[in-house]
Order: structure tokens, then C-alpha cells, then sequence
């Protein structure tokens, strides 16, 4: 019979004995891939090391053999924050294969494979993970596949329309308006970091309009019908329920709405807890009361034109009577996943380009004159006997604002939100990929990430590009040294939204898969004008009324000031996107502009 120390040996060999077994498959697996493979015989994917690694990252890289630690830091959940494109100098390549116990991956800062990737939609899938988070309310655009997102692709691409595009653009402006009427009349634009919470207020306040067709004042919503519940059994009201929901998607998407408000009152963080299982259960309950009501309004053809929110357009275009994801039209769970999946895309994305650009701003002050240049040319200066007005018109504005778009492309190229696209090879045999560089042998259920970090800053497409007076080498000319990857003075790591600009005042259009924020190919965000349109229009009403300043400390000079925000700026965490860990240090204000 077996002593205890010899079934504790056992198990202990057996435990890591399979992963010996995994690693020795995943290396054979890869035997003729292409690329530079990189071997780390330990599962990168363990649960356990996904969550301690961010947390004992700078105590690694302290006291860790820097040969090793570069080798460490790529198993650490998105190091390509900290490490932007120092591993691709490092291994000498644009594309490496990272083979552990766990999941193989294909990392690439090539633009030509991030693109032939990007665009294969049958060959490399949405990641399982993302299809479980971004499905709980229902099958969708982002996670559906084959005959089911070809159908749905077809009829979404026809609901985003620039009718869509006008009623954000107008929304944006009025919650601008709003907000700024609280900047200039309490001490909110005193209050250091306080005022960029209004950004994310103007966010949610801006999808709740155009996506569910319900109009909000900056303290909650205006129809009184949509503040309360429509039940004695809800709790929470539908606005509520979207925005617990998205604040708390990854417990929403993956704990029980049972389990959640079973757990008793007094365990810390229950409130919140019970906030979401409620948001889970109620959430459906609403979003059918609202496309009843839709589909009732539309059922008369007089008002079917006036109709333009994204629910509206959902509802036109799904099938009332059936449940049959084979039919013509949306289902009712599509219409209520599509729903869902574009106010939860929409909000965190633009609110955090919204936060990032204002402090941007706040940093560089001579980018405030050149933008207010450009609102002063459109819609003229501000004037206090107009304050609040709607009066602003989509089609006559957003074309010509070319440097407020130059300056949101170059806010998602330094400060992506999302800092990789993942697909996965699920096609159940080894893909090739072929560009002018490689042929690259992709086995069965390797995870493919696209770097946006470092094909944002592919100094053979960012260098010099649109810079008066550059004497250095742009183009394929362009040879990256480590110093440029360590260092990161060059110009493509520099803030730079003039870039974008060309000589004809025309947008700068990247090549393919060198400008990822959105995605690229046939799942390129659907949603990508609204977020554009939205950005430009809360922007253009903001600094057309104020002048963002950063407050020194005592003692402290203009550019130490400076510096202190961008290392604020700089110092991010991963969440659904990219957030300031610090961002309640940051303290600037906001100076109204004195009318001439």
C-alpha cells in the first residue's frame, strides 16, 4: 500500500507532469512555423499567474536577470502597455510565436499580417471569452459567426447610418453644453480630476439617446417614465440597469444573477453585488418594454421616418413574430444583444479617449489654440446669451472639423483603448499566412494578438510623417534602433495630431493594419463613426467655451507640471480598456474664454 508521501508525490508529478506534456506539444506543434518561436515552459495561462503577475511585475523586474525578465514579460496580461515595441527589437523580428504549457500565441507588430488576420474572419475567430462576456444579453454582431453573422452584418451596417450619426453629433453637443453650464457655475471646474467624471456622464447620457431613443438631462433621465421602474417588481430603472450592467460587465457576464443576490447584506461589496444581479435580470425586462413600445410607434408608417435611434432601427429591421435565428430579420434576443453590445462598446471606449484627450490638452496648451482655431472658423465664438443651445448642424460641422478628427485619431494611435485585437485559429487545421516578409504556419487554436501599441508606432509609417522641415529618413528607409524602443523620443512616440493633416487639409488614411483602435476588415467596429462624430462634437462645444489648465503644485515650474500629468497619463492599468491608475492625482481647471 502506498504511504501518504507517495500519493502526494504522485499527484505533485502528475500536476506537473502535464504541463511538461503540454509544453513538449505545443513546442512540436510549432516545429516549422515561420517565425521566431519564443519557449517559456510554464503555463502563462494559469488563472492564478494571470492574476499575480501584474501585481508582482515591478518586484520581478527589480530583482529578476534581465534576460529572463524579458522573457517573463510576455506572459504578463497586456506588458505591450510598458513594453510598446522593445520584444520585436529584442528577438530581431516583426512577428514571434510564444510557446508555453498553455495556450500557444502569434504576437505581431507587422501591419500586413495584422491585416490578413484581421480580415479572415472564417479562418480566425472571436476569442470564446469575448463571445461569453459580449453574449449575455443575447447573440449579436461581435459574437456571432458564419451564416448568422453575415446576416446580421447586413442589416447592421444599414442601421448605423448618418441618421444615426446626426442624432449623436447633436446629442454630444447638448451634453457638452451641459456639462460646461456645471463647469461655469459651481466648483466642479475647480476640482482637480472631479470634472472628467462629467465625461463619462456625457457618454452613457449620449447611448442612452441614440441607442434606446431615451433623452437625458445631466441629472438622469428627462421622461419620467424611463426614471422609474415600470414594475412594483423591479428595482431598477432601465438607465440604471445599462449602466450597472457595463460598469460591471466581466461579474455581469459571468457570475449568476442567483448566486449574486443571494449572498447575504453584510459581506463587503454585497450592495454592489446585488446592483448587478438585478441589472442581469432586469435588463431583459426593459429592453422588451422598450421595443414593444418601439414597434407599436412604428406600426404607424407616418412615423417610421422620424424614428432614428439605434432600437428604432433595430426593431424595423428584426422579425416581430419569430424566434428563428435562420429568418430574414433579428431576432428578439439579437435585437436585445446588439443592443446591449453597442452601448457597452460604445461607452467605455469613448469616455476613456474623451478623459485621455483632455488631459492631453491640458499638457499641451498650444494644441488648444490649434483646435480653437478650427471652432472659431466652423460654428464662431462662444457667446453666454446662447449658452445651452441645440442649434448645430451635423452635416455642415463634422466634415470640415479635420484637425478635431486629426486629434482624435492621434489620442486612440498613443493611447489606444484597447491595446490588441485577439482572434483564434478555429478552423481545425494549420492556417498559412503570406505576406512580403513571411509565411507564416499557424497551428489549430493558437490565439493570434495584434499589437496595436507597436503598429501604432511603426516608425516606418509614424516617422516624420507630415512633419515640416524633418531631415531624418521616413519610409521603408527608416531603420528602428534599440535606443528608439527603449528611449522613446522619436517622433512616432511623440503626441503629434498634426501628423494626421495632409497638405490639401484631408485626413492622412493609414495603411492597412497600421491604425487598429476600431479593428480592421469585415469586423471592423460598426460603430466607429458614431464614436468619431461623438468625440468631435463634445470636444469642438467644450473648447469653444473653456481653456483646460493644469494647476502647479507649490514650487513647481510650467514644464514640471507638465511632466507630472504625462507620468499620470502614462501610468495605466487594464480594465475593459486602458484607465489612469492615478487619475484622481490629476488636478487642472477649467477658464472660461472671455467673449471679444
Amino acid at each position: 500500500m502506498l504511504s501518504l508521501a507517495s500519493i502526494v508525490a504522485l499527484l505533485v508529478a502528475a500536476f506537473f507532469g502535464s504541463y511538461v506534456i503540454a509544453f513538449v506539444r505545443n513546442v512540436i506543434a510549432t516545429i516549422g512555423c515561420g517565425v521566431r518561436t519564443v519557449w517559456i515552459p510554464f503555463h502563462h495561462n494559469h488563472p492564478i499567474w494571470m492574476v499575480m503577475a501584474p501585481i508582482t511585475r515591478y518586484w520581478l523586474e527589480r530583482n529578476l536577470p534581465i534576460w529572463i525578465w524579458k522573457r517573463i514579460a510576455l506572459t504578463i496580461g497586456c506588458h505591450e502597455m510598458f513594453m510598446k515595441r522593445e520584444p520585436y527589437q529584442d528577438l530581431k523580428t516583426d512577428t514571434y510565436m510564444l510557446v508555453t504549457a498553455g495556450q500557444n500565441e502569434l504576437w505581431t507588430s507587422d501591419p500586413e499580417v495584422a491585416y490578413d488576420i484581421l480580415k479572415r474572419n472564417k479562418d480566425f475567430g472571436q476569442h470564446p471569452l469575448s463571445i461569453k462576456i459580449l453574449s449575455m444579453f443575447g447573440p449579436s454582431l461581435a459574437t456571432s459567426d458564419g451564416e448568422q453573422w453575415s446576416k446580421q452584418r447586413k442589416l447592421i451596417t444599414t442601421i448605423i447610418n448618418e441618421r444615426v450619426s446626426k442624432v449623436v453629433f447633436e446629442e454630444s453637443h447638448r451634453q457638452a453644453n451641459l456639462m460646461a453650464s456645471e463647469l461655469a457655475h459651481s466648483d466642479v471646474g475647480r476640482q482637480g480630476s472631479a470634472s472628467l467624471d462629467g465625461l463619462k456622464k456625457i457618454a452613457i447620457n449620449v447611448l442612452s439617446r441614440a441607442g434606446y431613443g431615451i433623452p437625458a438631462s445631466w441629472d438622469g433621465p428627462t421622461s419620467e417614465k424611463y426614471a422609474t421602474t415600470q414594475s412594483s417588481s423591479l428595482r431598477l430603472d432601465f438607465v440604471t440597469c445599462v449602466k450597472t450592467a457595463i460598469d460591471n460587465l466581466i461579474i455581469a457576464a459571468l457570475a449568476s444573477p442567483t448566486l449574486l443576490l443571494r449572498l447575504p447584506a453584510w459581506l463587503p461589496g454585497a450592495h454592489r453585488l446585488h446592483m448587478i444581479g438585478h441589472a442581469q435580470q432586469e435588463y431583459p425586462v426593459h429592453a422588451r418594454a422598450r421595443v414593444d413600445e418601439e414597434r407599436a410607434m412604428l406600426s404607424d408608417p407616418a412615423k417610421q421616418g422620424s424614428r432614428n435611434s439605434i432600437i428604432s432601427q433595430l426593431v424595423l429591421n428584426s422579425d416581430s413574430n419569430s424566434s428563428d435565428s435562420k429568418s430574414a430579420g433579428l431576432t428578439e434576443t439579437e435585437v436585445f444583444g446588439n443592443l446591449f453590445v453597442f452601448t457597452a462598446a460604445g461607452f467605455d471606449t469613448t469616455a476613456n479617449a474623451l478623459q485621455f484627450a483632455i488631459v492631453l490638452l491640458a499638457i499641451h496648451s498650444d494644441l488648444q489654440t490649434w483646435l480653437y482655431e478650427e471652432v472659431l472658423s466652423i460654428i464662431g465664438p462662444y457667446e453666454s446669451n446662447t449658452e445651452g443651445s441645440d442649434d448645430i448642424e451635423y452635416a455642415a460641422i463634422y466634415p470640415r472639423a479635420i484637425r478635431c478628427q486629426a486629434f482624435l485619431m492621434e489620442v486612440l494611435r498613443v493611447h489606444p483603448p484597447v491595446v490588441h485585437s485577439i482572434r483564434i485559429n478555429k478552423s481545425g487545421k494549420t492556417q498559412i499566412i503570406k505576406t512580403s516578409k513571411h509565411t507564416i504556419h499557424v497551428p489549430v487554436n493558437t490565439a493570434i494578438y495584434t499589437d496595436s501599441n507597436a503598429v501604432q508606432t511603426d516608425p516606418k509609417i509614424w516617422r516624420g510623417l507630415n512633419l515640416p522641415n524633418f531631415n531624418g529618413k521616413t519610409g521603408a528607409g527608416v531603420i528602428e534602433t534599440p535606443e528608439d524602443v527603449v528611449e522613446r523620443t522619436q517622433d512616432e512616440y511623440r503626441f503629434r495630431p498634426g501628423r494626421w493633416v495632409m497638405a490639401d487639409n484631408t485626413l492622412f488614411k493609414p495603411p492597412p493594419g497600421s491604425f487598429l483602435p476600431f479593428a480592421a476588415g469585415p469586423r471592423v467596429c460598426p460603430g466607429q463613426k458614431m464614436a468619431q462624430v461623438e468625440f468631435v462634437g463634445v470636444i469642438m462645444t467644450l473648447l469653444g467655451r473653456f481653456k483646460i489648465v493644469p494647476n502647479s503644485r507649490h514650487g513647481e515650474t510650467e514644464r514640471e507640471t507638465r511632466d507630472r500629468m504625462q507620468s499620470i497619463l502614462d501610468d495605466v492599468r487594464s480594465e475593459l480598456t486602458i484607465v489612469m491608475q492615478k487619475m484622481n492625482e490629476l488636478d487642472l481647471r477649467w477658464e472660461e474664454r472671455v467673449s471679444v
